[in-house]
C-alpha cells in the first residue's frame, strides 16, 4: 500500500510504534532498500 496522505502516514506510525513522529521528507534516494533498512531500525 502506498502512503497517499498524512492520515495514512499517521495510521502506519501509530500501528507500528504508537508514537507521534515529526518527520522531514527529502528527495528520493538512489537506493530505496538502504533507506528502508535505515528507517526499519527505528520501528
Amino acid at each position: 500500500a502506498h502512503i497517499l496522505c498524512e492520515s495514512d502516514w499517521r495510521r502506519l506510525i501509530l500501528t507500528a510504534g504508537g508514537q507521534h513522529w515529526h518527520i522531514h521528507l527529502s528527495k528520493k534516494t538512489e537506493n530505496g532498500r538502504k533507506t528502508v533498512n535505515y528507517l526499519g531500525r527505528y520501528l
